[in-house]
Parts: structure tokens; sequence; C-alpha cells
């Protein structure tokens, strides 16, 4: 029977692949001239009243089967899409169209080229929204995300020769935006948040990022991303909070969305994680806030300015050992001696 199967559809497959020999020619033929750009756009009017777009998406889907050996499998694979892109730059249209950048899309995913896989798919969308073909593709926009994001300051590789360089980070923080946008109460809305987040912070841009991850504080109530957003949040308001007009306002704020934290029963790895770091940021932070205080009170060389500054500086050491204000702290208190 499996024989049977397998010849049926290698016969399905020499149909379909001789009928698009005969009726598709982007070029003449016997070393003929090359079409003219007028006489192109008549055959491929023609193409899409005959329903051969069709036939090429049936071939398509024909080609990108498993082979025996991996090596086989990725030359289905690069076959497809040669013929997904090929009914694209026919001219297709509507369904069509969006059926074509879908096959590009799973194939460029299979093939390791996940930024072209998520521009495809972002073409691919249906117009109407349909839950389990909207779901499909966020998930492999999702996956292409993580991928990019594990890539992180590198420059990702396109096929493309002049195209946008841009780092694993900077494309996954795209990706991450565009699932949030194209269904926000999909399962991996809060998720893919989150990491937008990641990735705008690990770009050095703290302001986008403390703003997506106050919408996960507000979008994601109560979800454990909502968690780990706090943590993290909190871990930036702590690194900032010496540069703003009311630094010990901030010190406190950050101290309060680290505490609610905390108040979760349980902690998965990734939270206990963004604890920690938070945690570090808020030895980093106090520290440094009494090492401005101690320098304020030397400031005035009196007595009783040097005796406060003293204070300080063994209070950054024994309440902060191991941060590197309290190695300044030690350095200067052996100046004071």
């Amino acid at each position: 029977m499996t024989g049977l199967v397998k010849s049926m559809k290698q016969t399905v497959f020499v149909i379909a692949w001789t009928v698009c020999v005969l009726t598709i020619r982007p070029l003449a033929l016997f070393g003929a001239e090359q079409e003219k750009p007028a006489e192109k756009a008549v055959d491929q009017t023609r193409l899409h009243d005959s329903g051969e777009f069709e036939m090429l998406l049936l071939l398509a889907k024909g080609t990108d089967t498993p082979g025996n050996t991996p090596e086989e499998t990725e030359k289905n694979i690069r076959e497809a899409l040669k013929i997904y892109r090929q009914i694209v730059e026919f001219g297709a249209t509507g369904e069509t169209l969006r059926k074509s950048y879908w096959g590009m899309a799973r194939c460029e995913a299979r093939l390791g080229n996940q930024w072209e896989a998520f521009l495809a798919a972002e073409k691919s969308f249906p117009e109407k929204f349909i839950s389990s073909e909207v779901a499909a593709r966020i998930e492999l926009e999702y996956q292409a995300g993580i991928e990019l994001q594990k890539l992180g300051a590198g420059e990702i590789t396109q096929a493309e020769k002049n195209a946008e360089k841009i780092t694993g980070f900077e494309a996954a923080s795209r990706i991450f935006a565009a699932i949030a946008y194209n269904d926000p109460l999909n399962r991996r809305f809060p998720q893919a948040l989150l990491r937008q987040g990641d990735c705008l912070l690990a770009l050095g841009k703290d302001r986008k990022a403390t703003q997506v991850y106050e919408r996960v504080l507000a979008d994601c109530a109560g979800k454990d991303e909502a968690y780990s957003a706090r943590a993290t949040l909190s871990s930036i308001v702590f690194r900032l909070a010496r540069e703003q007009r009311q630094p010990e306002q901030e010190l406190e704020r950050a101290a309060k969305l680290l505490a609610e934290c905390e108040k979760k029963n349980y902690f998965g790895e990734e939270l206990k994680e963004r604890i920690t770091f938070a945690r570090a940021a808020e030895a980093q932070a106090r520290a440094g806030f009494l090492l401005d205080k101690s320098r304020f009170y030397l400031r005035g060389a009196t007595a009783a300015g040097r005796k406060s500054a003293e204070f300080y500086l063994r209070e950054i050491i024994r309440l902060y050992p191991g941060v590197p204000a309290a190695t300044t702290a030690e350095e200067m208190l052996g100046t004071l001696k």
C-alpha cells in the first residue's frame, strides 16, 4: 500500500511538472531572446486566468517532501522555495499570493533563514481574521524571534546583498513587536512582549524597554511574564536612580516593584534569575548613593563632615561587600587615615 501511494504521488508530481513546463516560459527556449516585459505581462495574465498558479502551488507542496537523507530533504525544500518565489515573481495576487508567501516562510524557517521567514510570514496573513491561520503564522514568527535573539549582538546573514544590516537583538525585537501587534489575544502575546523588552534592553534602549515592560504589567497582569517584567523593570530603575532629580524616591519605587515580585508563591528559574539580577542592581545603587553622600560631606573639609563621610563609607563596606562601590569606599577610607 505504501509503495502504491508513493507511486501515485510521483505520478501527480510528474503531471504537474509537465503542465508547468509546457505553460510557463519565463525564458524563451532553444537560445531565443528573452521575453519582452509587455509579452511577459501577457503571459502572467494568462497564467492567472487559467488557474495555473494553483497548479504551481500544488507542485511546490509536492516537491516539499522528506527525502531519504538530510541532503535530499534540504534539496527538496530549496526546490519548493524556488517555485513559491516564482509564483510571487509571476504576479500572483490575493489568496494565491498569501499562500505562496506562507510557503516561502515555512521553507525559509526550515532552512534556518529566520529573518527571511519572518518577512515572508508577515505578507501571508489572511485578510479576514482566521484564528488557526493567524496562530500558525505567529508561532512561526515567535520561534524565528527566539533563534535571532540567541544570536544577540551578532549581525544576521541575509540572502540579499544590499539588505539592511541588522543584529539578532534588533531583528528579534521587531519580530516580537509584530507578534504583539498581529494578535494581542494570542497565547504568545505576553511572552513576545517580554522578549521584546529584553531585546531592547540588550540594545541599550532603556526608555523603550521600560515602556514595553510597563505594557506587560498593564496588559498581562497576574501572568508569569508580568512578574518577570516587574523584576527587570526594578533593575532598570535601580540602575538609573542616581541620575534622577529625586534619587531616593526612585530607589524606593524600584524596591517596591521588586517586593511585589517576591510575593509570588512559586519562582521559576527565569524569575529567580531576574530577581537575583535586580538585587545586585539594588546593592550597587544603594552603595553608590551612600558613596555620593560621603563625597558630599568631604567637600566641606570639616571635622564633622569627615566623620559623617567615614560613617557612610564603613556602612557601604558592611552592607554591600563585593560591589564596586565597596572597593572605592575602602580606598577612600585609606586616604582619610
